[in-house]
């Protein structure tokens, strides 16, 4: 399980009619978030943009600590680590598993919640 249910339950009750369609405006709003960040990485990294790479990293980290996106945060933290520690060799590993891992994460959230 990619996507810790528990959370999202915190976030609004996707039972409740009215939750549930802002939960999908969420989700859809988180898409296209982590998608641009997706997209971003890769060239950061091939430009060497340290900080830039660094700030993306933070941000998808956080989003997915605020969506429950467990694994997609935590591969975000170890991108994020290796960049800090200025290892780009090391943070390429876990940027290349990045955007496989989001789509993984987003075809389970869009068994719960389909794109309308």
């Amino acid at each position: 399980m990619l996507v810790d249910w528990e959370r999202v339950k915190t976030i609004a009750d996707p039972d409740n009619p009215d939750d549930k369609e802002w939960l999908l405006e969420m989700i859809q709003s988180l898409e296209e978030d982590i998608n641009q960040k997706v997209e971003e990485l890769s060239g950061l990294y091939i430009n060497g943009d340290l900080a830039k790479l660094q700030a993306s990293l933070h941000q998808v980290k956080g989003v997915s600590a605020n969506f429950g996106l467990i694994e997609l945060q935590q591969l975000s933290f170890q991108a994020e680590t290796e960049v800090k520690a200025k290892n780009l060799s090391g943070s390429e590993v876990f940027l290349n598993k990045i955007p496989i891992l989001w789509e993984e994460t987003l075809q389970e959230l869009r068994r719960k919640f389909p794109k309308e």
